[in-house]
């Protein structure tokens, strides 16, 4: 059996939503964490919305990325999760290892409030950046 008969459309879009929805894990937790690390450029942001509306996006997106990562887990044979999700678990730890480490240094963006750029700064140097 020929390597490009055993691929279908459908498990490369599974194989490829698998990767996307792991990402996407990533940047739900960064959004969750969005307002309490930068909280008074989030009160004063040309779209802000109550930390209760927010969080209900937040948490819908989450609810939808979830029941795609199950579906290519279905969709897709069992070497093919395990190889994905071993490679995503891979490299979050990398990152996490590699955020913690002293080698990076963390600039706040310029559209911050300066008291959330201070407290970044402040936190970076005292490499607490990871833990709030």
């Amino acid at each position: 059996m020929c390597i490009r008969d055993s691929f279908s459309i459908q498990r490369v879009v599974a194989s490829l939503m698998l990767v996307v929805s792991g990402a996407t894990f990533l940047q739900i937790f960064a959004y969750y964490r969005l307002p309490k690390i930068y909280p008074h450029s989030w009160e004063e942001a040309h779209l802000h919305v109550p930390n209760w509306c927010y969080y209900l996006i937040v948490t819908t997106s989450l609810v939808a990325y979830v029941a795609v990562f199950l579906n290519s887990v279905i969709t897709l044979p069992v070497p093919m999760v395990l190889i994905g999700v071993t490679a995503l678990i891979i490299c979050m730890v990398y990152g996490l290892v590699r955020s913690r480490s002293e080698d990076v240094i963390i600039r706040a963006a310029l559209w911050g409030d300066i008291r959330d750029v201070e407290a970044i700064h402040e936190a970076t140097l005292s490499n607490e950046g990871m833990n709030r």
